[in-house]
């Protein structure tokens, strides 16, 4: 169930986030959704090399994560207040390049919107499979 991979999300950032107030943001009410086991293992990894990357990097005081789905689609939005970069010009560690592999795996769509100064936000959309 999507109800349960958000569960998993909530659990990672409280041991991941430490010390930065922080909230996940998910349908309540939906028990009846579901994703095939792959679908939820790529999510939950890029979840994590997401969230991994802003306690190492980002400085941040505040993180939201949003997921939301219907019936086909899923939405992940992980924005984030600390010191942000330069997208353009990071080649150095396997961080966003995880990330684009990820969202590669599972069809989707990955953006990225940062600057310095600005924080960051990810966001991936991908087909429920």
């Amino acid at each position: 169930k999507l109800s349960s991979l958000v569960e998993a999300m909530r659990q990672a950032a409280a041991g991941l986030l430490k010390g930065m107030d922080w909230q996940v943001v998910a349908p309540s009410n939906d028990e009846s959704s579901t994703g095939s086991l792959e679908f939820y293992r790529q999510v939950f990894l890029f979840f994590r090399e997401a969230t991994h990357n802003i306690a190492r990097h980002a400085a941040a005081t505040q993180v939201r994560i949003e997921a939301d789905w219907q019936p086909n689609c899923f939405h992940l939005c992980i924005q984030d207040n600390g010191c942000g970069f330069d997208v353009d010009a990071i080649s150095a560690g396997n961080g966003l390049a995880n990330l684009r592999h990820r969202a590669e795996v599972l069809r989707g769509t990955l953006q990225i919107i940062s600057a310095p100064g600005k924080g960051t936000r990810i966001s991936l959309e991908a087909d429920v499979s």
